[in-house]
């Protein structure tokens, strides 16, 4: 298991934020992920920085990894995945597909409540 320091973790717990995910938003100052639970497939219209993508299975194993995904692209449901994590360009580049991941974070962010690990 590969475990991924960041600063942040954001989670997309609703539809509007799953919707809205990065857009309209700056690019992070720190290393932050946004994680999206059961979802297969994604979005980067109205993004202002390019993203990189894992697909991860219910054993938090990557099942496929898109990397620097520029704005107004459309990333076809992989079926195998149950959960979406993007972050800037760049933070997931030394992670392959097919192993398993696990994030570890500073700060966890569910909404607006902030919960300090």
């Amino acid at each position: 298991m590969k475990i991924i320091k960041v600063d942040t973790i954001r989670h997309a717990n609703t539809f509007l934020k799953k919707l809205r995910g990065y857009m309209f938003q700056k690019r992070p100052e720190n290393s932050e992920i946004m994680i999206f639970d059961n979802c297969n497939s994604v979005h980067t219209f109205n993004m202002k920085f390019n993203l990189d993508i894992l697909f991860l299975d219910a054993h938090n194993c990557v099942v496929k990894k898109a990397s620097s995904v520029p704005r107004g692209r459309l990333i076809a449901p992989i079926k195998e995945a149950s959960r979406v994590v993007e972050a800037p360009d760049g933070l997931f580049s030394k992670i392959e597909e097919n192993e398993v991941v696990s994030f570890d974070a500073e700060e966890m962010l569910f909404g607006i409540k902030k919960i300090k690990t």
